[in-house]
């Protein structure tokens, strides 16, 4: 979770835009992602849920040039994306060794990876097991 928190950057890399204005670039793509006002899974607003929009915006390039020009749009930390994804790897692996994921076939793993308010709900679970 800590790592997440580096993912924005208070500039935009290669344009002289104000911390201002390079919030509102980020908002947008929070706004128009996952938990976004038009998602379908629901409407869900906070830190991790904007580091999952830009997450999945990012990863949504097919390759690393677009990745990186995706990063640097909106004010991203490509490299601590890219950590971010090796370690979401390194998590299936280790959930396959588990056995709570079966084989490779990831289409199977989650039907509700749009779902924003299931996942906040997760995230509450695993940040306050008490409530």
């Amino acid at each position: 979770l800590s790592h997440t928190k580096s993912i924005w950057l208070p500039y935009l890399p290669g344009y002289q835009a104000s911390k201002k204005e390079t919030r509102e670039v980020q908002e947008r793509l929070v706004q128009e992602g996952f938990g976004g006002k038009n998602w379908q899974g629901g409407t869900v607003k906070g830190d991790l849920i904007g580091v999952i929009a830009a997450f999945n915006g990012w990863s949504a390039c097919d390759k690393e040039k677009d990745r990186r020009k995706f990063a640097s749009k909106y004010g991203l930390d490509h490299n601590v994306l890219r950590d971010l994804n090796n370690l979401r790897s390194q998590f299936c692996d280790a959930l396959i060794d588990a056995g709570f994921l079966e084989g490779q076939n990831k289409s199977s793993w989650d039907n509700s990876h749009d779902d924003a308010l299931f996942t906040s709900c997760c995230l509450v679970a695993g940040l306050y097991p008490n409530i």
